[in-house]
Parts: structure tokens; sequence; C-alpha cells
């Protein structure tokens, strides 16, 4: 049985901080470092929900974007590669090998926009 996971401290990932300028440098120069940018601070924090979910994926043999397409599949029915693309917020190259596994004899399957793809029945 596996341990529970408790997600991060939302302050273990961003915290605001004051620019740190350097002696010579001015506090617009200090803006630009990663620990003044919200850009960055969402994007570490993406990495640590996707770290909290990996142990609880494990088990089923998924990654987290394979579980996200899971659920909009689950969700939603039946869509269209270009639908299920929209729902994900993912384009086709990110999400052809997440619907598909190529495997290393067969050249990379492609996937229209309108082409089906399975849909996935709740329990």
């Amino acid at each position: 049985m596996s341990k529970p996971v408790s997600p991060p401290s939302p302050t273990a990932v961003w915290s605001p901080a004051k620019p740190r300028a350097k002696p010579g440098e001015s506090a617009r120069a200090a803006s630009l470092f990663l620990d003044n940018q919200l850009c960055f601070s969402l994007y570490a924090t993406s990495r640590a929900m996707t770290k909290v979910y990996r142990p609880l994926l494990a088990p089923m043999g998924l990654t987290y974007p394979q579980n996200i397409v899971m659920l909009a599949l689950w969700e939603h029915g039946e869509l269209t590669a270009g639908g299920l693309g929209d729902c994900v917020a993912l384009d086709s190259g990110t999400l052809v090998p997440l619907v598909r596994k190529p495997s290393s004899a067969a050249p990379q399957a492609k996937i229209a926009e309108d082409e089906p793809i399975a849909s996935v029945a709740p329990d």
C-alpha cells in the first residue's frame, strides 16, 4: 500500500520576494531575477503538482499528461483529435504519443484533426 502523498506547501514553491539588487544594479534589473518572476513560480508549482501525482499514477502505468487525456475522454466520451487537443490544451505533437504508443518498428502514426479518438467509459 502506498503512503499518502501530501501536496507541497505553497510557501515551499513560491513566496513573494523583494527584488534583490547587487551593488550597482537597479531594482529594475533585480526584478528580472527568477525568484521575482510570477511565470517561473507558476512553472515551479505545476512541476510540484505533477510530482505529487507521479506516485499515485505509477501503479496504473500512467503519466500525468496521460491521466489528463484519460479524464477528458471519460468526461466527454468520444472526441476528435482536435477536440481532445482543445480540451486538454495540448498540441498534436504532444497529444499523438499519448494516444498512440509508437512501436520501434513502425513509423510514427499521424492523427487527423477530425479523426475520432477512443472513448473511456466509467465503471
